[in-house]
């Protein structure tokens, strides 16, 4: 792979590869997003941004390359060990859902799967790449974790409390032909503890990767 461009390019790790000594501690986790910052082809080495903001090296057999559209919807993902995960069981009809339109969410431990009306698809105010703003409904209506706010931004017209969650595509799937809106459960209640707004933000620098626009533009409250 030859690194001509100077603009960043994302990449996947294919596989675990060891951090080479002098270059950190620990290793790299199959799956983490990388910034490709230049090439050696001669060695067939790669010079990588990680996550962690440090450059790694690996040989290019071990990079996949995705393209920026997909790589948005993978960044808020973490442990980064999930994205490839999530890259390889993407499904692409969620990269263009309509407003509007219903969709499963699964989440908790264990897994529980409950329906949500797409409300919110974009940015979100000092996060990285593209979240889902999905307002509840059936048996589950009444156990998000937001009023359509984060940080006092609303990015749904404000709604009753604790009715809409934000989440990120590896927790979205499309619904079967079969599946109701009362089919979701209560145990909801006990298992949409793990918010994802608690997640630490990602570390890749916003400055490294190209900008996007986003497609429904939020309402300060």
């Amino acid at each position: 792979m030859t690194v001509s461009d100077p603009s960043p390019q994302v990449c996947l790790l294919r596989k675990t590869i060891q951090i080479p000594t002098g270059h950190g501690n620990g290793q790299l986790v199959k799956g983490e997003l990388v910034t490709v910052i230049s090439s050696q082809e001669d060695e067939c080495t790669i010079s990588l941004l990680m996550d962690s903001s440090q450059v790694y090296s690996c040989h290019e057999k071990n990079l996949r390359m995705v393209p920026y559209e997909i790589v948005k919807y993978l960044l808020p993902v973490i442990p980064c060990s999930k994205r490839y995960d999530a890259f390889t069981k993407l499904d692409k009809d969620l990269l263009n859902l309509p407003i509007g339109c219903h969709v499963n969410i699964t989440r908790g431990r264990p897994n529980t799967t409950v329906i949500g009306e797409l409300r919110y698809c974009g940015e979100i105010k000092d996060r990285l790449g593209i979240w889902f703003g999905l307002k509840l409904v059936g048996l589950a209506a009444g156990y998000g974790d937001s009023d359509g706010s984060i940080g006092g931004v609303y990015y749904i017209e404000r709604t009753t409390p604790n009715s809409v969650i934000f989440t990120t595509i590896d927790e979205l799937t499309m619904p079967k032909a079969t599946d109701s809106p009362q089919d979701s459960t209560v145990s909801l209640l006990s298992n949409m503890g793990d918010i994802k707004e608690t997640k630490p933000l990602n570390k890749i620098s916003a400055k490294t990767l190209p900008s996007r626009t986003r497609r429904v533009e939020p309402k300060t409250s």
